[in-house]
């Protein structure tokens, strides 16, 4: 197996992952080296260049040397490293090159449980005084109607939850809160919830008794 050395001008967030393996960028506003450890030494888990690779690695380095910016690694950190034949020490320096890319289906099933609460809660919002106080006797608790995130310690959803509304500033009406439930049980009743939700329809808001099927106690 061979490490892939490739330029994009995209931007980091429009990279994917390669093959399951999470991608490093030097990241400037022109371009970016993704470095993809396909190739990892069995007992360090470090880069392997091959002498082209290096080559590339060491030139962009340089390139990147001369016109400054902010990257999340230090481009004459990783030209020492490739011109020593130490690039063991990048990999060891950023363990994130050697770890797994967060699954795909995680990304995709966390936009959907962040999704139906984002309806959820505008469509209580949405409820008379009078409907809200209904709904939420019938429930029990006034915290069940709102999102309580995902597990922090156990569950891949929370940093994904986390980076979405941190770092991409998306689902605004989630900024600011905790998105730790810290209970392992919080993926479970989100993914009871996401099930109920599509049984009952497409429609923008839900009626004070759609949200009572939604949040009716098994």
């Amino acid at each position: 197996m061979r490490t892939r050395v490739a330029f994009s001008s995209c931007s980091p967030l429009d990279v994917a992952p390669t093959r399951g393996r999470r991608c490093s960028v030097l990241a400037h506003p022109e371009f970016q080296l993704l470095v993809v450890p396909a190739y990892e030494d069995s007992r360090e888990g470090s880069v392997k260049f091959s002498p082209a690779e290096r080559l590339i690695v060491v030139m962009l380095a340089e390139v990147l040397e001369k016109v400054g910016g902010h990257s999340e690694i230090d481009p004459s950190f990783v030209k020492s490293a490739a011109l020593s034949n130490n690039e063991w020490a990048i990999t060891w320096d950023h363990g994130w090159l050697s770890e797994d890319s967060c699954d795909p289906s995680v990304v995709k099933e966390t936009t959907d449980i962040m999704n139906a609460w984002l309806r959820i809660e505008r469509s209580v919002d949405g409820l008379s005084k009078s409907e809200r106080g209904a709904l939420i006797a019938d429930v029990g608790d006034e915290s069940w109607i709102k999102f309580d995130g995902f597990d922090g310690n156990n569950d891949d959803h929370y940093g994904v939850a986390t980076f979405i509304v941190e770092e991409m500033n998306r689902f605004g009406e989630f900024k600011g809160r905790s998105l730790n439930s810290h209970s392992s049980a919080s993926i479970d009743r989100h993914r009871e919830t996401l099930r109920r939700l599509r049984g009952i329809g497409h429609h923008d808001l839900l009626s004070v008794d759609d949200l009572k099927k939604i949040f009716k106690q098994p």
